[in-house]
């Protein structure tokens, strides 16, 4: 008995010191017991709430449906544990996490009930705040990608014409000046245009988070054909351009459209830090102590990066030469969108370089262990001008070609650039490209998304495709939309090629005759 009561009296003193609230409720749910954490939490004294109903701590704005799940939980012998919002005796709410459970005799009858309860407002005015806040990010990160969308429109649609109309002039102006004057617009314009490019890939890079689409590619193939694009700017400069294969069949599992992002921007810095020499692009295969890769690296005879210079290249805006005596233009952008990209995509990019002796940027990513066909490249100037050629004038009339597009000046841009290999016509609206292809059947459809009045482009494009005729019609997404998530979304929904705002004569004729060809 001695030792019964010394042992009841050590739980005695733990209950008092104890920083949980304790209560002992009979079975008639009045309070028999109450340590002096609850009467600190709630207000009470021991006299106002001994053989008061555990009630008198409820709030009276707590759900009815928790206090009777809970006693009908007790009362069956087994524990409850949840959340209460309870009420201090001055009418003020807080927030307890309790656990309630019975208390059986040596016949197994329940004749008390033990609560524990942890006072937890601070905590749920905390989690609140969390999700408040998580809720306005997420509506200011929407708010931004809407605005980045519509950012990309506006600007890329203008650009489509100004670049479109310098270089229409700049192949038909006869007079050597005022050439040089279209060719300068077309400079400025696409320098714009690539200067836009990257600060809206920038901004996407920190708004959109989701899933980019990955699948096995091919390095060599895809490496080669963006080498192709810059082999006339680098022979224009007197720049050799080389591609070495150390290896074939080099797979990884990539986003195409970001991979040819970083190679893209690593070759048009390596062309326009190089005034004389060679680049050399070296694609292959590696493997170290961890793992295997596929890489590509791209070595040039050009400029060089100085030792204390190479923490900041990959720096937002920053580039080697600053200030106002820089020597070269450019945002500072390309180099971070490329480390982004890679990183992206479980990659990894470095550097090696000497000032005056060149550079050497690698970008390695994890190899693949599938294998794919080889297969060679198409020159897709050839396939432009093929079309064109005598013998299939012979062999095939002109396709027909409708272009939907509410911009005006891009209707007539893009009417002008296809005269020679196709027929075009042109409408502005979702409601007259439905009554074109009720009349006439077209070989190729070029559809604008944002249509100003009326069907989107999207939405026409799902009436087109319930007409039998043209379940297979090729339908370019021709647009301003030029970001990869909506790119996705326009080929899911009936489009079957995408072609971005803006883009050159070369683009879209490469793409059409490709189409055709096919």
């Amino acid at each position: 008995r001695k030792h019964a009561e010394e042992e009841l009296l050590k739980l005695s003193h733990a209950v008092k010191q104890s920083t949980i609230a304790t209560i002992l409720i009979n079975f008639r749910g009045e309070t028999e017991y109450a340590n002096p954490k609850t009467l600190e939490i709630s207000g009470y004294s021991l006299e106002e709430v001994i053989g008061k109903n555990v009630q008198v701590f409820s709030f009276a704005k707590m759900e009815k449906d928790v206090y009777k799940e809970l006693w009908e939980t007790i009362t069956s012998g087994k524990e409850w544990q949840g959340e209460l919002l309870n009420m201090k005796k001055d009418g003020s709410a807080y927030w307890v996490s309790a656990s309630i459970a019975p208390i059986y005799n040596d016949k197994k009858e329940i004749i008390n009930y033990l609560a524990m309860a942890e006072e937890i407002t601070e905590k749920k005015k905390m989690i609140n705040e969390l999700i408040t806040a998580k809720e306005k990010a997420e509506g200011m990160n929407r708010l931004k990608s809407n605005f980045l969308a519509n950012m990309s429109h506006e600007l890329r649609t203008p650009l489509t014409g100004i670049l479109g109309y310098a270089e229409i002039l700049s192949s038909s102006l006869n007079d050597q000046e005022y050439r040089e004057m279209s060719r300068s617009i077309h400079s400025c314009g696409k320098r714009l245009s690539e200067t836009l490019n990257l600060i809206l890939d920038l901004s996407k890079s920190e708004t959109d988070k989701s899933e980019i689409p990955i699948k096995d590619i091919n390095l060599e193939i895809v490496t080669k054909g963006i080498a192709n694009l810059f082999t006339e700017t680098a022979r224009s400069k007197g720049i050799q351009l080389e591609t070495i294969v150390r290896e074939k069949n080099v797979i990884a599992k990539l986003n195409e459209t970001l991979f040819s992002r970083v190679i893209s921007i690593l070759l048009d810095n390596a062309v326009k830090f190089t005034k004389s020499g060679a680049i050399t692009i070296e694609v292959g295969r590696e493997k170290n102590s961890e793992k295997e890769w596929s890489y590509v690296k791209i070595k040039d005879t050009g400029v060089g990066i100085p030792k204390d210079k190479m923490g900041i290249i990959w720096e937002e805006f920053r580039q080697v030469s600053e200030g106002l005596n820089r020597s070269f233009e450019g945002t500072g952008l390309g180099l971070t969108m490329a480390k982004r990209i890679t990183e992206l995509m479980d990659g990894v990019i470095s550097v090696e370089s000497e000032a005056g002796e060149g550079s050497i940027f690698t970008t390695k990513f994890p190899a693949s262990t599938s294998t794919m066909e080889i297969k060679e490249i198409a020159k897709e100037n050839d396939i432009a001008e093929s079309i064109q050629s005598k013998k299939q004038k012979e062999e095939r009339s002109q396709p027909l070609v409708l272009y939907v597009e509410d911009d005006s000046i891009n209707r007539h841009v893009v009417s002008l650039y296809l005269k020679n290999i196709c027929k075009v016509d042109t409408v502005q609206d979702g409601k007259a490209a439905l009554e074109f292809v009720e009349k006439k059947h077209y070989d190729i459809i070029l559809m604008d998304i944002n249509l100003g009045i009326g069907m989107d482009g999207m939405a026409v494009t799902h009436e087109i495709r319930k007409m039998p005729e043209y379940a297979n019609t090729p339908i370019v997404a021709v647009t301003a939309y030029a970001m990869e998530k909506e790119k996705e979304e326009f080929l899911a929904g009936g489009c079957t090629h995408f072609l971005a705002k803006p883009f050159s004569k070369g683009d879209i004729i490469q793409l059409v005759s490709g189409v055709v060809n096919n």
